[in-house]
């Protein structure tokens, strides 16, 4: 471990959307972009994004580029969730809304991947660019999870999904990868991409999958599918592909937060014990989620529940993107978070009518959501007045 550096005061406790500090914001102007080494994967795509990114005008600012991809995803998840209103036959058995998914997921990636080469080709990098493209990533890891969800289920079977922990989990701890990818960087100075375009390819594979064959494919037992499966052990053979799926997800999350908790004891330059406090925020977001996973609403109204779940850790994971890039300390308690907090315990601990459990979940995700736009909103005002750039017109560069 090298020696320790100094970070800056964390943001008082009552700073909701206020978050971004004055000597973070300070750090942040002088930030420089340390990537980890590409994958084999990314290796395989970076002539595709080198190709795209010469098609960008010099007039369309990298910012608009990573918005406009971020546009498309939720665009598809609102398309998604109307969809889902209708009659379950219309959709069971696939539906075009879910090509529409992985159209908008292939372009949000791209562009991406995009942006900071357009960024560079043009002398347009500023210290926002970085913050702005990591909270859109924060953003849409949320988004995805939630399009999965919406892709590999359907009402009649709900109370399947919502019995079983590892389907939950396989939602979850993905965002606690993700946040442990920002707290590397956070303790480490150095952004590791492994498995974040494995990923998100494999939702798109997954969303024209459900295309095609509906989320009714996910729900068939595995050994339906595969030839010999009969002669599995008997506890495998009701097993369905969804929850064999995720399984492999849950393994894949856990090996991607194991290899970055390894990197920031090998490499860190903070004491053990800061390390795990400003892991603490997502711990414990996380066992919140599951809390609510065992009340009653969730298993009436499973997606809602893990809709709140997932924006609360979009907001956690974007304050881990701003206290990377401004180094300053990441505070344990996050107030923005306690309404979750209180209506999974209230669930777990307290009978209550669904219908008035199913209302505070509700007032949740607005809550969060406007949490996460206050957030972004202030940080993206005060980095622009500090550096003195616009937020989506083009930026001269210097010396121009």
């Amino acid at each position: 471990m090298v020696a320790s550096k100094k970070l800056n005061p964390s943001p008082p406790l009552l700073a909701l959307g206020h978050f971004l500090t004055h000597e973070g914001l300070l750090d942040l102007v002088n930030f420089k972009y340390a990537a980890g080494a590409y994958t084999t994967l990314d290796l395989f795509l970076n002539p595709w994004w080198l190709f795209v990114a010469k098609f960008v005008p010099r007039w369309v600012s990298p910012n608009a580029v990573t918005l406009t991809g971020l546009t498309g995803v939720v665009i598809a998840v609102v398309l998604t969730v109307l969809v889902r209103q209708e009659e379950p036959a219309t959709y069971i058995n696939g539906h075009s809304v879910h090509l529409l998914s992985a159209a908008f997921m292939f372009t949000y990636q791209t562009l991406d991947a995009v942006d900071g080469k357009h960024a560079r080709n043009t002398g347009q990098s500023t210290p926002l660019g970085a913050v702005f493209d990591h909270g859109c990533d924060a953003f849409v890891m949320s988004l995805n999870a939630l399009l999965v969800e919406f892709q590999t289920s359907h009402p009649g079977t709900e109370a399947d999904d919502a019995s079983g922990v590892v389907g939950s989990l396989a939602a979850l701890v993905p965002m606690v990868s993700f946040f442990a990818g920002q707290w590397e960087h956070y303790h480490t100075g150095v952004i590791e991409a492994g498995g974040v375009t494995e990923s998100q390819y494999a939702c798109m594979a997954l969303a024209i999958v459900s295309a095609l064959c509906g989320p009714a494919l996910f729900q068939t037992k595995l050994v339906a599918l595969v030839p010999g499966a009969a002669g599995l052990p008997s506890a495998l053979l009701d097993v369905s592909v969804k929850q064999f799926m995720a399984f492999g997800v849950v393994v894949f999350a856990v090996l991607i937060l194991v290899g970055c908790v390894a990197r920031s004891v090998k490499t860190g330059s903070a004491s053990l014990l800061h390390m795990a406090g400003s892991f603490l925020p997502a711990a414990v977001q996380l066992a919140f989620c599951l809390s609510i996973c065992r009340a009653e609403v969730y298993r009436e109204h499973r997606l809602l529940c893990l809709t709140a779940g997932l924006m609360g850790f979009a907001d956690l994971n974007i304050r881990m993107v701003l206290a990377g890039v401004g180094q300053f300390r990441f505070p344990v308690l996050h107030l923005t978070l306690v309404p979750f907090a209180v209506v999974s315990l209230l669930g777990f601990c307290i009978p209550l009518e669904v219908e008035v459990h199913v209302a505070m979940v509700a007032l949740v995700i607005v809550w969060q959501v406007v949490s996460i736009l206050w957030l972004a909103c202030d940080s993206i005002t005060q980095i622009c007045e500090q550096v003195k750039i616009p937020f989506l017109a083009p930026v001269r560069p210097k010396g121009t």
